[in-house]
């Protein structure tokens, strides 16, 4: 049973998923702020 290259390719997986999410937050941040132009900031931060 070899479970260094499962433990390598789960995070693998892991990292690029984590990746991916942070994205699409970034992205929703975003298109959220550009929607609001600014005036609530303090209400767009998570």
């Amino acid at each position: 049973m070899n479970l260094k290259p499962k433990k390598q390719e789960q995070g693998i997986v892991l990292l690029s998923c984590l990746i991916f999410l942070l994205l699409l937050l970034s992205m929703l941040r975003f298109t959220l702020n550009q929607r609001l132009n600014g005036g609530n900031e303090s209400g767009g931060r998570l």
